[in-house]
């Protein structure tokens, strides 16, 4: 499987094998960044995006099915992976614009 995920016109974000598409979302607010990682802790990596209306949400990679979402009061700016508690297990870590900084543990760890 060769998935990949394509930040398309402003608002809709999709995920891709070759020429099939698994799932595809459109939102008025537009996406401003994307990180795979395994929130849910299944083993299986989720598509999280940040949009510039403040919202962060993770959705299963093949079917688009929303499994956590949250929201900044701006724009997120950055979505990596590090071990932002410093407990030597990477967390999701996510950046607003304005500097707030938020991290996440796999819901399994």
């Amino acid at each position: 499987c060769r998935m990949f995920t394509c930040i398309c016109c402003p608002g809709t974000v999709g995920v891709y094998d070759r020429n099939n598409r698994y799932w595809r979302i459109k939102s008025k607010n537009q996406a401003v960044s994307i990180f795979s990682y395994d929130l849910d802790g299944d083993g299986v990596p989720e598509l999280i995006t940040g949009w510039n209306s403040g919202k962060l949400d993770a959705r299963n990679s093949h079917n688009g099915e929303v499994v956590f979402k949250d929201n900044f009061s701006c724009a997120i700016a950055g979505i990596v992976e590090g071990d932002y508690r410093r407990d030597g297990h990477n967390q999701l870590i996510t950046c607003s614009v304005d500097g707030e900084v938020r991290g996440y543990s796999p819901s399994n760890k």
